[in-house]
């Protein structure tokens, strides 16, 4: 596995992990604590806010059984910028309902083990009729 799948795994894991300390823990190791993401105008910078944005998005898609994210195949990864595919599947199929594509830049970290996700920018294509 290429280190940009190997960190849209990690990505991807933040969003549907159940476990607050987990989650937590996850937001920590990936991102900055100045660490920024965007969906549209919507914004959230620094671990407070992203883990308020994380969990507002478990709980409207994954807490309740309804759907599951996964990171798609093709994670690509030149110099300091990495794109992130995702989908979003119905619970108990492989039916797409959402997929995107999310573009961020990597930092050093203060840990040179970590790796930093920042001025993020993340691009949702619905197909809710499939």
């Amino acid at each position: 596995m290429n280190d940009a799948q190997h960190l849209a795994d990690r990505y991807v894991s933040v969003w549907i992990e159940a476990d607050p300390d987990r989650r937590r823990q996850a937001i920590a190791e990936i991102w900055r604590p100045d660490g920024q993401h965007y969906v549209d105008v919507r914004e959230a910078r620094g671990y407070d806010a992203l883990e308020q944005r994380i969990v507002g998005s478990y709980e409207r898609n994954i807490r309740d059984g309804r759907h599951r994210f996964r990171s798609a195949p093709g994670a690509l990864g030149l110099r300091d910028l990495v794109v992130v595919p995702w989908e979003m599947m119905v619970a108990d199929s492989e039916r797409k309902v959402a997929s995107g594509v999310y573009a961020t830049q990597l930092l050093p970290f203060y840990d040179a083990q970590a790796v930093s996700l920042f001025g993020a920018f993340e691009s949702l294509v619905y197909d809710m009729t499939g």
